[in-house]
């Protein structure tokens, strides 16, 4: 939230986000869950701290459905024009798990590993800094 409100109010009204993020909604994050082997989180694994320190990438500490994404980027005041989600390239996709999805009544659609967010600033927007779904009350 930190960031989107600082995008929020260094961005001109009607400027444009855009925003990418893995998607822990995934095909291969439920394809992990149900098989019990595996982090759900696609960027889940720590940086070797043996590595140069200009080297070390900082995993994501929260990776969000692509509902989360929508809710926190209109909490932060912005509209969401497209949001979508693609599969990584070379990454299994894990296609099994949209016919058993499917099969037991649950959405299958927005399940690529990767979201793609574009939004734009809302003029005159109710901010909403601490939104329900991502801090207790």
């Amino acid at each position: 939230m930190h960031m989107l409100l600082e995008i929020g109010r260094v961005l001109i009204d009607g400027g444009a986000l855009v925003l990418t993020t893995p998607n822990i909604a995934s095909f291969a994050s439920v394809a992990r869950l149900l098989r019990a082997s595996g982090h759900p989180q696609i960027c889940s694994k720590y940086a070797n701290p043996e590595r140069e320190l200009a080297d070390l990438e900082v995993p994501h500490v929260r990776e969000y459905t692509p509902q989360e994404l929508r809710e926190a980027t209109n909490a932060a005041g912005f509209e969401i024009a497209s949001l979508i989600t693609e599969e990584i390239a070379n990454y299994n996709p894990e296609i099994w798990v949209g016919e058993f999805l499917r099969r037991n009544g649950y959405p299958s659609n927005l399940r690529g590993e990767q979201t793609y967010c574009v939004a734009r600033k809302k003029v005159g927007a109710t901010i909403n800094r601490y939104p329900d779904f991502l801090y207790e009350r």
